[in-house]
């Protein structure tokens, strides 16, 4: 059996550019990227406008829903990327950060571990860098190697003593199994067991649906993150009347940014929480097919939420 020489390739002579070529290159790697840090990723969008500056690769764990932001350079870490990661972490209110880099340099590393240890448990940051090569005259291959990661176990600790000193959050978990247990189909659209009063379904084209739980169960309707509710009241504003007469929600924008906003059955009382989940699953059903057939109905044009 003949055996290769296993060889470095330089990024730069696989990815030209990296705007241009490694970011829509590792938005469609999205898979690979989340299974090295362990998480399920879809991505919301590319290049995404935060105030004056753009966000690499902006992406949602659809286990939680948390925001999760991506930033990547072909060349070494660097204290502006560092600064752009801050920045965007705030104007998207992102719960993960994922930097990727050819090559980290030890203080980037150290500033990763310092946000990792002292930001809340739900705050994830993870440094990879990128390592190319080839055997022979192969084709390149790419390969992520996790250099920084949050410590799981402190981590997990600090969940569980939270949940423990908090009722409302087993609460949550306890309704949420229970929808799956009555509407197991909704894995579809990437409903799971939640830990959160909030669940958020992505429609497509910058459009959060979402599901509530406070003193009463309900269904909003948003942008994401990085999308202003205006834009998102002008591109539904044509078809208010339509969404309104198919969902029997109100159109406007409410609190928090939400627009088409629905309340229903009260959530304290368990013996309720079976009519509270038919009524939430028939609610995120109704809204959903409503937003899909405008979006879908709609010229190619006119999609223009999620990007900058």
């Amino acid at each position: 059996m003949e055996i290769g020489t296993l060889t470095s390739v330089e990024p730069r002579a696989v990815w030209q550019h990296e705007a241009h070529n490694f970011t829509p290159w590792l938005a469609a790697q999205i898979d690979r990227l989340g299974e090295a840090i362990g998480e399920d990723l879809e991505v919301l969008g590319s290049e995404m406008a935060v105030g004056p500056f753009s966000a690499d690769i902006v992406a949602r764990n659809r286990l939680n829903g948390h925001t999760v932001l991506i930033e990547n350079q072909l060349e070494k870490s660097d204290h502006t990327h560092l600064g752009q990661i801050l920045t965007y972490l705030a104007g998207l209110e992102a719960k993960t950060v994922v930097w990727v880099s050819t090559r980290f340099q030890e203080e980037h590393l150290s500033a990763i571990r310092w946000l990792n240890d002292h930001t809340p448990p739900d705050y994830s940051f993870f440094a990879i860098e990128l390592r190319v090569v080839r055997i022979g005259d192969s084709a390149a291959a790419p390969i992520f190697d996790l250099v920084a990661r949050p410590n799981l176990f402190e981590r997990n600790l600090k969940v569980r003593k939270a949940e423990a000193s908090g009722p409302v959050d087993s609460r949550l978990r306890d309704f949420w199994d229970l929808y799956m247990q009555r509407h197991p189909e909704d894995a579809a659209i990437g409903m799971k067991v939640w830990n959160t009063t909030n669940v958020w379904l992505s429609v497509g084209d910058g459009l959060i649906l979402g599901a509530y739980l406070t003193k009463s169960c309900g269904v909003y309707v948003r942008g994401q993150s990085s999308v202003p509710i205006g834009a998102v009241i002008e591109q539904l504003e044509p078809h208010r009347q339509q969404l309104e007469d198919q969902t029997g929600a109100v159109f406007g924008q409410g609190e928090a940014n939400r627009i088409l906003a629905l309340a229903g059955p009260a959530f304290g009382d368990p013996t309720t929480w079976d009519e509270a989940a038919d009524w939430l699953h028939g609610q995120l059903h109704r809204h959903f097919d409503a937003l899909r057939g405008v979006l879908d109905s709609r010229p190619a044009a006119e999609m223009t939420l999620g990007t900058p």
